[in-house]
């Protein structure tokens, strides 16, 4: 992820603010799959680069059950509050398919 926003305010103790986020991965009828929630702080939003070096896997058979698969990154909120979207993308499966027939090692996803 780059350049996210700062989701939680700065607090008495806590001067940077930052963001308690995580990755979602969702699709068709399956339940979301979720990664871990990762806390990043820092005093200005160029900093906010965060790796997540987690790795989340769903299967995808074709033909496909959905069009799409749906990816979001959300902030995490501690209490009775909802989680707040961060930010959300899609992958179209058949340009996905098309992709995995080439053979070609380049990634696919956001640019």
């Amino acid at each position: 992820a780059e350049y996210l926003p700062k989701m939680d305010t700065p607090g008495l103790l806590d001067t940077a603010g930052g963001i308690d986020f995580y990755y979602m991965v969702h699709f068709g009828d399956a339940k979301p799959i979720k990664s871990k929630v990762s806390k990043v702080k820092a005093a200005s939003r160029d900093l906010l680069n965060p790796s997540m070096n987690q790795e989340l896997w769903i299967p995808v058979t074709f033909p496909a059950m959905a069009a799409k698969i749906k990816h979001a990154v959300m902030d995490h909120d501690w209490g009775p509050d909802p989680d707040d979207l961060v930010t959300e993308f899609s992958t179209d499966i058949k340009a996905l398919q098309k992709h995995l027939a080439s053979g070609k090692k380049k990634k696919l996803g956001p640019r």
